[in-house]
């Protein structure tokens, strides 16, 4: 299971790329987070809108894109906030769904 942490001290919240990658690493052998990677590119790529968070400016992917993705590829994710509690994220209402998706 990948685990992914959550920013959820800025609204809206989001997650940062390196934090996503960093996820597949510890969880998947090279080969395998490199398969991973490509599934996880092709979903992403025109599909989520950035999230900006103005103070501090950062730049991330919101929530319940990642997880459509994750659910997407048959892989299980578990997102969490700061604190370590375990976030509840509605894959359903992301936008990536929309799109015709082939594994």
């Amino acid at each position: 299971m990948i685990k992914i942490k959550v920013n959820t001290t800025n609204t809206p919240h989001y997650i940062l790329s390196s934090d996503i990658k960093s996820a597949i690493d510890n969880e998947f052998s090279a080969e395998n987070a490199i398969k991973i990677g490509k599934k996880y590119s092709n979903l992403i790529y025109g599909s989520s809108a950035h999230v900006i968070s103005q103070n501090p400016k950062k730049i991330g992917l919101y929530p319940h894109d990642i997880a459509a993705i994750f659910k997407a590829i048959n892989i299980d994710v578990e997102f969490s906030n700061e604190k370590g509690s375990i976030l509840s994220i509605d894959h359903t209402i992301s936008g990536i769904f929309q799109r015709n998706i082939g594994n």
